[in-house]
């Protein structure tokens, strides 16, 4: 072992994982008996008792150990919570002189929606006194709803991160009640026709690349008609982000560009945590899982890096647990994971109305969220044939 490599070992000691005092002891005894000699007696020893704690280490306090750097499990036991518990963990609806010092002020909400409404072609629209809200999306503290009409479900709406000013949401409630005749157009024209002639998805949103286009038939119940939405998402590492998020629904007339909605989706919860499992490891992982749950053989598996957040998916499908009044609460944390999807031959006379949790364990095409750093399920999904 060279000095370098020692050098990283004593790093990774010092470092905040909860060994045993004896455990640190004896590596420490052991490395100053290291210093300054050579026998190879000495070093096996050390090799030893160091592989003899790391291991030691996984099982007892739960960690992975990857090369020289332990990564600690992310996965932790969901807290049973009831409904009155939940409630009484969230802040105050109102919101204090204090807090409101760390916002923006109506005015300033006021013009932020002024100009974001200019933006996309709207004058002469006039606002009605923004409400300061508290939010409890977990993304920011409060926002500012900004309304054209007193009703909500008329008029326009907008609200606005009282943080820092950002335009989360905007809807244009009229626009469903109008006799709106969209062009027939291909994805590619109204891709195209968005980005010319909406300049924020260039300037505000610069960072989100295209993620994808679709088609939402009759949008506009009174015409039949259809409009696109269209979602541009940030990218870590060429994986993006579903979880942080601009999407546009818009209508194209007479090749113009009529903005229905648009919404603003962040994340302040992503770890971008390191890829350390490779995507055979991750493979092997479920196939493990998925020979506890049923005999049936795997038709097809497959796996694409991505990011999401952790869920309870599996957790419920291996605890018979009756919840009755109570709900399962964990981290809201979104992870760089293994989306490792199982497929086995459908079944024809299952009913679906009848998917207990022993039926989807044996029957149902599954994915799973794979850490990627530390190799734990972290959620997942039943999936479709």
């Amino acid at each position: 072992m060279s000095l370098y490599d020692e050098e990283k070992v004593k790093k990774i000691i010092k470092s905040d994982v909860n060994l045993p005092l004896s455990y640190r002891n004896m590596i420490r005894k052991t490395l100053k008996q290291c210093e300054g000699r050579e026998e190879e007696h000495l070093k096996i020893k050390f090799t030893r008792i160091l592989a003899s704690c790391c291991i030691a280490t996984i099982l007892i306090f739960g960690v992975v150990y990857a090369g020289y750097t332990i990564y600690e499990k992310v996965w932790k036991e969901p807290k049973k919570v009831t409904y009155e518990e939940m409630i009484n963990e969230l802040p105050n609806e109102k919101i204090d002189e204090e807090e409101k010092r760390n916002y923006i002020t109506e005015e300033e909400a006021k013009q932020k929606a002024e100009d974001f409404l200019k933006n996309i072609g709207y004058t002469n629209i006039k606002l009605i006194i923004p409400e300061l809200k508290r939010s409890y999306d977990n993304q920011t503290s409060a926002y500012y709803m900004i309304r054209t009409d007193e009703s909500y479900n008329k008029g326009i709406i907008i609200t606005v991160n009282a943080e820092n000013g950002k335009v989360t949401h905007f809807e244009d409630m009229d626009l469903k009640n109008e006799n709106i005749n969209a062009d027939n157009i291909t994805e590619d024209e109204a891709k195209k026709i968005l980005e010319d002639n909406l300049s924020i998805v260039k300037e505000d949103y610069s960072d989100y690349e295209f993620f994808e286009i679709t088609k939402i038939n009759n949008y506009i119940s009174k015409s039949n008609t259809s409009a696109w939405y269209i979602k541009y998402c940030k990218k870590y590492n060429d994986v993006f982000n579903p979880n942080e998020m601009f999407g546009v629904i818009f209508i194209v007339q007479n090749q113009k560009l009529v903005v229905c909605s648009l919404g603003l989706k962040e994340d302040n919860t992503f770890q971008n945590n390191e890829v350390i499992i490779t995507e055979e490891e991750a493979k092997s992982i479920c196939e493990e899982k998925e020979k506890e749950y049923t005999n049936e053989d795997i038709v097809n598996i497959y796996a694409e890096l991505g990011i999401e957040k952790m869920n309870t998916f599996f957790y419920d499908l291996d605890n018979n647990e009756d919840l009755k009044d109570k709900f399962l609460q964990i981290p809201d944390i979104s992870r760089n994971v293994w989306k490792v999807t199982i497929m086995h031959n459908k079944k024809e006379d299952l009913n679906i109305y009848e998917s207990t949790k022993e039926l989807i364990k044996q029957y149902s095409n599954k994915c799973y969220y794979i850490d990627a750093t530390t190799g734990e399920i972290i959620g997942g999904k039943e999936v479709e044939n």
